[in-house]
């Protein structure tokens, strides 16, 4: 007993001398000490920091992801409008101004009216090969839905919202390609040669500010193909056929499935038809013949048996 005694107390002494021991080393090295003990705060604040960033985007990505299932099945469920379609991308272009989800949103949403715009020339052009006009395809003007398109993806394309510089390249290739749209249904030549000159420029600009891309390939080559004088022929064409597209005929009003003129002859106080029926005697049910195989049945004459 007396050694364990013994022994507990030497190890209470060893603790005491270390830990005067640390004592005097942290009052002799305080300013190391203090060097380490803010290095930390230092680590675990930023560990706070990253963590809630990335929670932050995080939130901010799966919204987007939200927006764009909302906006896919609502079209697929035949939401034709655009604002139904859109609304999702809409609320997020409205809440984040700034950064890649911003972008991402307004990406979308003017890549969603730019295809809007495609839709409205091919009804137009199908409605004036049609049998009667469609009023409300007649009233579809597909250069402002270019021009919405337009000063959608500008505000990713003309600004620094997007850290991700594809974005912003991706933004620009969808300005220049709905100024190629605009070109297709432009008013004359001349504004055929204008908007093209926008779109080379645009495409210009992908290559030569986000050359690092996967989009300054693909404005090389549209570059290319606009520089031929067949494109711009094509295009000419095309805008030429947009604005001179005939108009059919309305549709007319319905017709009575009467002959012409019957109605006219109708007299409502006239009720010699009926009069002419009235007389025929009606038809008892029991008095009724009865159909062949029903009359063989009840008078024995059935059909036999084969053998």
């Amino acid at each position: 007993m007396a050694k364990a005694s013994a022994k507990h107390e030497r190890e209470k002494n060893s603790l005491e001398v270390w830990l005067l021991k640390f004592i005097q080393q942290c009052k002799t090295n305080r300013q190391m000490v203090l060097q380490y003990v803010l290095i930390i705060l230092v680590a675990v604040a930023a560990v706070i920091f990253v963590r809630y960033f990335t929670g932050r985007k995080n939130l901010a990505q799966r919204r987007l992801d939200d927006a764009y299932y909302q906006a896919s099945t609502g079209g697929m469920l035949g939401a034709n409008d655009p604002a139904v379609a859109a609304i999702g991308y809409r609320q997020l272009a409205d809440q984040y101004k700034r950064g890649d989800v911003g972008a991402q949103a307004r990406i979308a949403l003017g890549e969603g009216q730019l295809n809007q715009a495609g839709s409205q020339v091919a009804q137009k052009l199908a409605n004036s090969k049609a049998q009667y006009n469609d009023e409300a395809v007649a009233a579809l003007d597909p250069a402002a839905s270019y021009n919405e398109a337009i000063a959608t993806l500008k505000e990713v394309a003309d600004s620094s919202m997007a850290k991700d510089p594809s974005f912003t390249a991706r933004a620009l290739f969808g300005v220049a390609a709905a100024e190629e749209g605009l070109a297709a249904i432009a008013a004359d030549d001349a504004a055929v040669d204008a908007a093209l000159a926008s779109a080379k420029a645009d495409y210009q600009k992908i290559i030569s500010s986000f050359g690092m891309t996967p989009y300054a390939e693909q404005a090389k080559e549209r570059i290319e193909l606009l520089d031929a004088p067949m494109t711009v022929a094509y295009y000419r064409q095309s805008a030429d056929q947009f604005r001179n597209m005939p108009v059919p005929p309305p549709r007319p009003a319905d017709e009575s499935i009467l002959p012409e003129g019957t109605h006219d002859n109708l007299d409502p106080s006239d009720d010699s038809a009926f009069e002419a029926t009235k007389d025929i005697p009606a038809t008892d049910a029991a008095d009724a013949p009865a159909d062949d195989a029903a009359a063989d049945a009840t008078t024995g004459d059935a059909v036999p048996d084969a053998e």
